[in-house]
């Protein structure tokens, strides 16, 4: 349990400093008058998609096994946290590309990790 969590916290790291990036810009193009809102927002949902691929990406190369049973409680920890806690106007749409990319992006992660050795 001990290793599982310090490969969670690894993956999320290394994901936590482009989203950051990602946010500020974004705001600071729309504070400016630089996009609108709704292709910021555009943008934002884009690249959140692809953020969390590359999160459960590489979480998959750090566990090495059982990428399905991980992408699944991954698609539990998101739904819980979005659905129950964050009101926010997302589309169904993106909640389920996410929840692939939760998926897709362990799988994935643990097969590449396994032709790796």
């Amino acid at each position: 349990m001990k290793k599982t969590l310090l490969n969670f916290s690894i993956a999320f790291l290394f994901v936590l400093i482009p989203t950051f990036l990602i946010i500020l810009t974004l705001s600071i193009l729309t504070y400016n008058g630089l996009l609108s809102f709704s292709i910021s927002k555009t943008i934002l949902y884009i690249s959140s998609i692809l953020l969390f691929f590359l999160f459960s990406f590489i979480y998959g190369i750090k566990i090495k096994h059982h990428g399905l049973l991980h992408g699944v409680i991954l698609i539990l920890l998101y739904l819980a946290i979005s659905l129950l806690l964050i009101k926010s106007d997302m589309s169904i749409f993106i909640i389920i590309a996410k929840c692939l990319c939760l998926l897709f992006g362990t799988i994935s992660g643990v097969n590449i990790s396994n032709r790796k050795e």
